[in-house]
């Protein structure tokens, strides 16, 4: 049988965001290898906030842009609508 596709609806996630996720599973891999050192855990936790902190960001501003053009589109503004 072939392989079906996924269908990802994710349109904020882009390489920064892919990145932090490599490297927030980096530091969880090299933190359960080291029996949950103390540097290994706060590493994690650093590599773990940054992903959280890079994933809203990303979200926040794809919602701004939605609302931005539910804006547009309530105001009859059809030209700049279109442009964005």
């Amino acid at each position: 049988m072939d392989r079906i596709e996924r269908v990802t609806h994710k349109d904020w996630f882009d390489a920064e965001s892919e990145q932090a996720t490599i490297n927030k599973n980096y530091a969880y891999k090299k933190m359960q290898q080291r029996n949950h050192k103390r540097k290994s855990v706060e590493e994690y936790r650093t590599a773990r906030s940054e992903e959280k902190r890079v994933h809203k960001q990303k979200k926040i501003f794809i919602e701004r842009g939605l609302m931005e053009l539910e804006r547009l589109r309530s105001n009859n503004e059809s030209k700049s609508f279109y442009q964005n």
